[in-house]
C-alpha cells in the first residue's frame, strides 16, 4: 500500500521521479524497494543494544499516526464552522452523525493527552 501511495505522490509532483519508473509488469520498483528498506528497522528489535533505536522509531510511528488524526479533528471543526457560517443544515448531508461536533472535542482532546503522556517519560527526564 505505501508503495501505490509513493507512485501517487510522484505522480503529482510530491515525490522524485523516480518513484514513476515502473517494470515491465507495472510494478513501481523504485517506490517498492523505499517502503520495502523502511520494513529492515523491524529487525532492529533483536540485538539487546538496538532495541532503544527501536523503540524510538516505534514511538515516532505511532506519534506521526496520531498527530494524523489530530489533522483531521481539527479539519472537521473548521468543515463544521464552515457549515455553520454558511447557515448549511447537518441533516441535508449524505452521512450525519448525531454526536458532532461534541465527540470530536472530545477525541481532539483525547488524542492529545495520548501524544503527551507518549513521551511523557523523556518530557520528565525519565
Amino acid at each position: 500500500m505505501g508503495t501505490r501511495y509513493l507512485y501517487a505522490l510522484a505522480q503529482n509532483n510530491q515525490a522524485p521521479k523516480l518513484f514513476l519508473r515502473c517494470t515491465n509488469r507495472g510494478i513501481p520498483i523504485w517506490a517498492l524497494l523505499a517502503t520495502t528498506s523502511i520494513s529492515f528497522f523491524t529487525f532492529m528489535s533483536i540485538g539487546s543494544s538496538s532495541s532503544v533505536a527501536f523503540q524510538w522509531f516505534q514511538k515516532l510511528t505511532t506519534v506521526s499516526t496520531l498527530s494524523t488524526w489530530i489533522s483531521i479533528c481539527i479539519a472537521y471543526m473548521h468543515f463544521h464552522a464552515a457549515l455553520e457560517a454558511q447557515k448549511v443544515n447537518r441533516a441535508s448531508l449524505p452521512f450525519s452523525f448525531p454526536l458532532q461536533p461534541y465527540l470530536t472535542y472530545c477525541t481532539l482532546e483525547y488524542l492529545c493527552m495520548v501524544v503527551f503522556f507518549s513521551g511523557f517519560d523523556y518530557i520528565a527526564g525519565g
